[in-house]
């Protein structure tokens, strides 16, 4: 019906025209309709107004088709940019997502303590012994010194790469220093740097590669001990006090495209027998043919990177998450539900919606076979793991907090050394279940993360 009132009211406004029209020609201009014919009475009394209707119809016609083609360019330019935003907020939440679920191959993992009850002799190994009377320090230092040995011997790549030293009361860099000195050819000294104490153990581990994106890979040390050996004293509740006791941990880590960059390193020219002009210095053949790791590798001996590459992964550590907030169940249930997104666990989803950019997908089945942690002695930590086994059950990991699960201070103290522990341990234990393990730290930086193999 719209379009014939449209018709009627443009016939109307012809008619109304026309009538005008008319009435101009017989009372204002006055003409003689003798001098005309018949045909030219009628043209000269429609065609004025006809055409004027007409071109007036066109103009409108025109008029509406440009404000629609107008409207057509607005909204696909309100189109475009809104797929330009989606598309960059995607990119961002990929970029992101990657930054999260950058891991790192952990190729060697060793604890020592002179207490290798603490959670099994297949675990932790003995600290080596030393002179009868030694002082703390050369106790430690000794037992360091064979454990970079041992290393250094089956991987001389390992001698390659920077030292981190998580420092303590009983051991700092010098000590550090002292101890690699006795294993390496004091030409080739590796740089020896102190972790900084106010970040966490796993956070720390990231950070150094974070701040050298191309580092081929990093050592890590822990070393603490007592001053003097104490005595098993029971407190006025009849609780045994655990003891202080004398404990090591070496880690290994290399970067997660270390064995891709090695094979670009073979095949280089120079590095695979292809034949390259002789007099082209051999700085510049690398920088035109590699880049980034590949790059850094072709600064160290051919023999070093093949040793490092030859090192069995024992698993890939993932990002951790700080566990935050007033009430400790709702912290680490959602800081646990944070780490199984980082390990990629969890799948986590790109939504369409402004308002939120990501969603968390579909629950899916978590197959998590055994935890790490530092919660203490079973009669004072009931809180602690209460909060820790109600954030698994939430994500249905179905784990017995008690049976599979490693307390590494149920029994001893480790000082500053207690969190490395628990890391170093949840990758020996990722690599002999051959399942992801998850690791957790209590105290002032409490944190949780996850160890899984690689893929």
């Amino acid at each position: 019906m719209s379009w014939l009132i449209a018709l009627t009211t443009r016939l109307i406004s012809l008619l109304v025209l026309i009538a005008a029209w008319v009435g101009v020609l017989w009372f204002a201009i006055r003409i003689d309709i003798s001098r005309f014919n018949l045909l030219s009475l009628i043209g000269l009394h429609a065609l004025p107004p006809f055409a004027l209707w007409a071109s007036w119809l066109i103009w409108r016609r025109r008029s509406q088709k440009a404000k629609i083609t107008a409207a057509e360019e607005v909204q696909k330019q309100a189109e475009a940019e809104q797929q330009a935003q989606q598309e960059s907020a995607r990119k961002a939440f990929e970029e992101s997502l990657r930054m999260r679920q950058f891991a790192l191959d952990c190729r060697w993992a060793e604890v020592r303590s002179d207490q290798p009850e603490l959670v099994g002799a297949d675990e932790v190994v003995p600290m080596s012994g030393a002179e009868d009377g030694a002082a703390p320090g050369e106790r430690l230092l000794s037992s360091l010194s064979n454990t970079l040995s041992d290393l250094f011997s089956l991987c001389p790549g390992a001698q390659r790469l920077p030292i981190f030293v998580a420092e303590s009361a009983m051991f700092d860099r010098e000590l550090a220093a002292r101890a690699v000195a006795a294993c390496c050819d004091a030409k080739k000294l590796p740089l020896i740097r102190v972790l900084p104490a106010a970040e966490g153990v796993a956070e720390a581990i990231f950070s150094r590669f974070e701040s050298d994106p191309h580092a081929p890979g990093a050592l890590f040390l822990a070393v603490d001990g007592p001053s003097v050996v104490d005595d098993e004293e029971d407190d006025e509740f009849g609780a045994i006090e655990p003891k202080h006791a004398d404990a090591m941990v070496v880690l290994l880590f290399t970067h997660p495209d270390y064995d891709l960059a090695f094979k670009e390193l073979e095949a280089a020219p120079g590095q695979a027998g292809e034949e390259v002009d002789p007099m082209t210095p051999f700085w510049e053949r690398n920088r035109l043919q590699l880049q980034g790791l590949s790059e850094r590798l072709s600064r160290m001996p051919i023999d070093a990177c093949t040793s490092l590459m030859e090192l069995p992964i024992l698993g890939q550590l993932r990002r951790p998450v700080a566990v935050a907030g007033k009430k400790a169940e709702t912290a680490w249930r959602s800081a646990i539900e944070q780490a199984l997104i980082n390990a990629n666990l969890k799948k986590l989803e790109f939504q369409r919606d402004q308002t939120a950019t990501a969603e968390v997908g579909a629950e899916d089945e978590i197959s998590c076979a055994w935890i790490v942690h530092n919660a203490g002695s079973y009669e004072t930590s009931g809180d602690r793991l209460a909060a820790l086994g109600r954030g698994l059950d939430a994500h249905g990991i179905e784990l017995n907090i008690i049976r599979q699960a490693t307390n590494v201070l149920a029994q001893v103290k480790l000082g500053v050394v207690d969190q490395w522990a628990s890391l170093a341990l949840a990758v020996t234990r990722a690599q002999a279940l051959e399942a992801p393990t998850l690791w957790a730290a209590f105290g002032a930086r409490s944190a949780v993360g996850l160890v899984t193999q690689k893929i």
